[in-house]
């Protein structure tokens, strides 16, 4: 899967229109990547965690001409993947691939009015998809997300 499937599977799974699917995924990639520049973990709940990590400066040698080179600290970006994808990988007998979900309980967003920053329209390094300054707030900020109507557990 690439970003385009990736793309084309949110869309289709949450009803979205491309563009906004686009700008979702886009900003979520961006978060991850300014976290990790701060040296910030990250975790996502039933996908797993990044960390970042100090490598030590070391001696390295050349393989072509043999000689010895010094290579300064770095950090590295190491991915630890949750027990649930773990699972979902092996396929464990636990897990029924037809009914896999990470359906969270029902969470009321509060509505919230879109504002456009001039601020962030004049900042040439706003984050930008097709020429377009991304908005700072949700649209669609009053949805609702979790499961459906039905199957909230409680009696009907």
């Amino acid at each position: 899967m690439n970003r385009n499937d990736l793309l084309i599977a949110v869309a289709k799974a949450t009803g979205m229109k491309i563009k906004d699917t686009d700008k979702m995924i886009v900003m979520t990639f961006h978060q991850i990547l300014l976290s990790l520049a701060r040296h910030e973990n990250v975790s996502i709940m039933g996908l797993g965690s990044f960390r970042v990590r100090k490598k030590k400066p070391r001696k390295a040698r050349n393989p072509r001409t043999g000689e010895t080179l010094s290579v300064g600290e770095k950090y590295g970006i190491i991915f630890r993947p949750s027990k649930l994808m773990k699972q979902y990988v092996n396929k464990s007998p636990k897990v029924e691939t037809s009914t896999l979900s990470l359906a969270r309980p029902r969470i009321e967003l509060p509505a919230a009015p879109v504002r456009k920053t001039p601020a962030l329209r004049d900042d040439p390094g706003a984050p930008k998809i097709d020429g377009e300054v991304l908005p700072d707030a949700v649209p669609d900020a009053d949805r609702v997300r979790g499961d459906d109507d039905e199957k909230d557990g409680g009696d009907t």
